[in-house]
């Protein structure tokens, strides 16, 4: 009973956590994601292992153990498409051997995404077997209950989940659009995806970023649009043609009901993603002339295996997903230069070579982030442009945050800091100032005149940050 006492006391003191940030009251168990680590305390306390191990390492136990179920939920996924377990040992292995691409737990033990993605492999697994044609009565009802617990399981493991099922219910969506499944067993899903919504909702604090997300937006328009949908089964033309009307109206709906949330319920969107998917997805979504010569209901083979078919889409619209984002990526061989937070960043994050590190036990990597850090001074372009290519850069990044840093106390500043370095200060009158012949570097660059446009090229940008190319230049210009 007191332990019981102690570990309400304890979720209170999470919820209404004012030790972390001064002057200012948060929720850390809504606004740090912690539901891991609170259903990591109470199997700690339930099972009794206070006194056989540390809490450390039943943590960390915790997370191998959801790894093993990761793993074995790709053999059953593979065994179930496949009809033999050789498949299911080759997706392991390859799994295994890929280990460094597909899953960070060798560095990143608490990471979200290692709670999170063993629920969706069980929810894929089970959303498999669902799908599947001629399954007797025990079998479907066990799947649908396991896709349901999985479903809001990882909803509540990762606060970007919602946009994975987002994308899960496009493929549902066009399988069912192009009659490749059972549309009662894809609308049970739609339930599911809803009634996972509403609770996580409940139980994540009111969290307004689940009632504007494109998922709830996509799975109400299918509901709105089964009250309109007309017999398009049948494989005639004008049934076709009903088809793309259909998917069309959808998108519409969805398009217009996630407009309207957005604009009367508050929230704080990750809008970067959100637009990324909108624009990404969203908008390629209606083009349904490529399944259209693709899917010929005649041939009487397509429509046999639902469940392949459900793969064959979602890895298709993953794939483009990530496609478009590595066209927006650098070459390989790419060398980038920024600050050295920044870079440290991008180094583990992407794997791209940098000009610095945040490293300051070294001679030469403290003078390579004094050099590197001339990109907030007041230079002029032909020294940062000399400065960057001794190091081999091929891209320069911004950071907007550096650059129009408004501290309270002056002096402080990084671009103070390097003014007083350069002697780009000037004392009068009890007053100091910085002075140069040359504007500071980060804001005159995005003004895109020249010498800058000669030596760099902005190839991206954002509010926050700033990417250039550092073209190759025969003559220096001042």
């Amino acid at each position: 009973m007191g332990s019981r006492f102690q570990g309400c006391i304890s979720v209170y003191e999470l919820t209404h956590n004012n030790k972390t940030v001064s002057l200012k009251t948060i929720n850390a168990v809504q606004q740090m994601t912690l539901y891991p680590e609170l259903i990591a305390s109470v199997l700690y306390q339930a099972s009794g292992s206070e006194e056989v191990i540390e809490p450390v390492y039943f943590y960390i136990g915790i997370v191998f153990g959801l790894q093993g179920i990761y793993v074995t939920a790709l053999f059953v996924t593979s065994w179930v498409m496949s009809g033999t377990w050789l498949a299911g040992m080759l997706t392991v292995a390859w799994f295994i051997i890929n280990r460094t691409d597909t899953t960070r737990i060798d560095y990143s033990i608490p990471s979200r995404e290692n709670w999170a993605l063993p629920y969706f492999a069980c929810q894929v697994a089970a959303l498999t077997g669902y799908l599947k044609k001629n399954l007797n009565c025990s079998a479907e009802k066990f799947c649908y209950l396991l896709v349901s617990a999985s479903t809001y399981t990882f909803m509540m493991m990762w606060e970007y989940s919602h946009y994975l099922l987002f994308v899960q219910a496009v493929s549902l969506f066009l399988l069912d659009g192009f009659a490749l499944a059972q549309t009662e067993k894809v609308h049970e899903v739609y339930k599911i995806y809803l009634f996972s919504l509403f609770l996580g909702y409940l139980l994540q604090f009111e969290n307004s970023a689940l009632l504007v997300s494109p998922l709830l937006s996509l799975v109400a328009a299918l509901m709105l649009s089964k009250c309109l949908q007309m017999n398009m089964k049948k494989g005639t033309f004008l049934s076709r043609l009903l088809k793309v009307m259909y998917i069309y109206l959808v998108l519409t709906i969805t398009v217009t009901l996630n407009f309207l949330l957005k604009m009367f319920v508050p929230h704080k969107e990750n809008e970067h993603l959100l637009k990324f998917i909108e624009v990404k997805l969203g908008l390629n979504t209606t083009n349904g002339e490529p399944l259209k010569e693709t899917v010929k209901l005649e041939d009487g083979r397509i429509g046999e295996r639902p469940e392949i078919v459900y793969h064959v889409i979602h890895t298709i619209l993953l794939g483009c997903l990530a496609m478009c984002l590595e066209g927006r990526q650098a070459p390989v061989a790419a060398v980038f230069a920024g600050s050295p937070q920044l870079m440290g960043v991008i180094k583990l994050c992407t794997g791209w070579m940098v000009s610095s590190l945040p490293l300051y036990n070294d001679d030469d990597l403290l003078k390579r982030n004094e050099n590197i850090y001339q990109i907030y001074s007041k230079r002029s372009a032909e020294d940062i442009y000399k400065i960057l290519t001794s190091y081999k850069a091929n891209f320069l990044i911004i950071e907007d945050s550096i650059c129009n840093e408004v501290g309270p106390v002056r002096g402080c500043r990084v671009k103070d800091l390097l003014d007083i370095a350069n002697g780009h200060v000037v004392c009068e009158e009890g007053d100091s100032y910085a002075y140069s012949k040359y504007g500071r570097f980060c804001h005159e660059i995005k003004m895109n005149y020249s010498p800058y446009v000669n030596y760099f090229t902005r190839v991206y940008w954002n509010r926050s940050y700033f990417v250039y190319k550092i073209n190759t230049v025969i003559s220096f210009q001042s």
